[in-house]
């Protein structure tokens, strides 16, 4: 079974052998994204995103997300919301969706 620590150490070992990889940061607001909700947190902190679906530009957007969700490559490895964070109907909406196999998934 997959842990925390253990892909900590997986990632910083890389690291420090000069391996190239790269690791993609899936939480909650791309979740949003990819089930095709609104989403408006530009108040938050400094501000930071909004995603409408009617808005037709926004479709391309989450097209591309969408794309580099589901993107595999051996180096690439996705981070995706945990079940404790998300519940664990989501986390396996995001587990399916992503298409990645366990090597190439780790938590957000």
């Amino acid at each position: 079974m997959k842990t925390f620590d253990g892909d900590f150490t997986k990632f910083l070992n890389m690291i420090k052998s000069g391996e190239h990889f790269s690791l993609s940061r899936w939480g909650d607001g791309e979740l949003m994204i990819l089930e095709g909700k609104a989403i408006d947190i530009r108040s938050k902190g400094n501000g930071e995103f909004r995603y409408d679906p009617n808005i037709e530009d926004y479709g391309k957007f989450r097209d591309k997300l969408i794309d580099s969700f589901e993107y595999k490559d051996d180096n690439y490895y996705i981070g995706i919301a945990c079940p404790c964070c998300v519940g664990q109907e989501k986390y396996q909406y995001m587990k399916d969706k992503s298409h990645q196999d366990e090597k190439h998934l780790t938590c957000a």
